[in-house]
């Protein structure tokens, strides 16, 4: 309670149990959020603090947010590197808090004690017969698990055809930490719940979500999992940046054009310049073709040290020899690059430009489509 100010923040107490929610003006000012009072974005506890059902905590759009709590697309793009980001899709529901307190199960919504005053509440009626589960005070009595209610009768801004619920989360209470999807799939079988879409976010996992979602336009948008799933942050869906994000029309020549400018450097650096010149979601979109072509300069790379050993091995032979050897052998591209490396020469620009570009092609490495905006 330390962390609360009550300008910010509602305090509302019934029946021995302590709500706490952030207030209209808050939910959209960043500043108001600290690493000590996000967990009060939804959350009920005993009047000593002692967590009784507590929602997701506060996380902010990619690039938004304080010191501290703000996630950029560099720290994305480190974490799908180091295989530690997990996308989950944005369902256009209402949050469902389930948790037990005192051996009885508590049902919420994300800014209430219960789910009661909706109109359509029936509906949890008909999810709880159908998850039977759910209304057993002995599974899971020390997490919350998270639901999205999706319903046609509750319309956000897209419409679902039948009534269900969504597992796309869980809080263990002692410690606050969110469980994993691992640890999700589990509930999801034992349940019989429906879990949450996700995509792991290596470089192949990264290119698999933004082909689903560059043709989806029904999808709001999906929160980026990192930092062993722990921190989360909202991304808009591609269809959106696509349209009002993008800047230029990206290109094979034009992106080998910002490499060479930027001095040739790792992909990490490279993306770091990206950011610098241009917005994130823009960077973010162009992630796959950006991946893709550091796979093509990485194969340029073995290809070209392979004639690099190749010229080494006949360094015994006189200048006049090694060409007729070489001429015999490779094709002409390797050829001049072979003539290259014999007289110590390094690969200029235009050369390895042609490599990239032939690589690019062979590997079916295209850049994003740009999708057009409605007239």
């Amino acid at each position: 309670m330390s962390h609360l100010d009550p300008e910010h923040f509602f305090i509302q107490e019934r029946d021995g149990l302590r709500l706490i929610t952030p207030k209209a003006a808050t939910v959209f000012a960043d500043n108001v959020w600290t690493p000590e009072n996000i967990h009060y974005r939804s959350r009920l506890e005993t009047p000593t603090g002692e967590t009784v059902s507590q929602g997701f905590k506060k996380f902010m759009n990619l690039g938004q947010g304080p010191d501290g709590l703000r996630i950029d697309a560099a720290d994305v793009v480190n974490a799908c590197v180091r295989g530690d980001a997990v996308a989950t899709v944005k369902l256009d529901g209402s949050l469902l808090v389930r948790s037990v307190y005192q051996g009885r199960v508590l049902l919420r919504t994300r800014g209430a004690f219960s789910y009661q005053h909706q109109d359509n509440a029936h509906e949890i009626d008909e999810c709880t017969r159908r998850y039977p589960q759910l209304l057993d005070p002995t599974y899971l009595p020390d997490t919350s698990l998270l639901f999205e209610w999706v319903s046609p009768s509750n319309v956000i801004i897209l419409k679902y055809a039948h009534t269900d619920l969504f597992l796309v989360g869980g809080v263990r209470h002692h410690e606050l930490r969110y469980l994993r999807m691992a640890e999700l799939q589990e509930i999801a079988t034992h349940t019989g719940i429906q879990l949450v879409e996700f995509f792991l976010l290596n470089e192949n996992g990264w290119t698999d979500l933004y082909a689903t979602l560059a043709s989806d336009t029904e999808k709001e948008g999906y929160v980026i999992r990192l930092h062993d799933e722990q921190t989360l942050v909202k991304v808009k869906c591609v269809p959106y940046i696509a349209k009002h994000a993008f800047k230029y029309r990206m290109s094979t020549n034009r992106l080998i054009d910002l490499w060479f400018q930027a001095g040739r450097p790792s992909q990490p650096v490279f993306v770091d310049s990206l950011i610098r010149q241009f917005d994130e979601e823009t960077i973010m979109w162009a992630l796959p073709f950006i991946t893709g072509f550091f796979r093509a300069a990485q194969t340029v790379d073995e290809h070209t040290t392979a004639v690099q050993q190749e010229v080494d091995r006949h360094r015994n032979l006189s200048r006049k020899d090694f060409a007729i050897q070489m001429r015999q052998r490779l094709t002409s591209r390797d050829f001049s690059l072979a003539m290259l490396f014999w007289d110590n020469k390094e690969v200029h620009d235009r050369l390895l430009r042609q490599l990239l570009e032939d690589e690019l092609a062979t590997a079916n490495v295209a850049p994003p489509a740009v999708i057009e905006e409605e007239a």
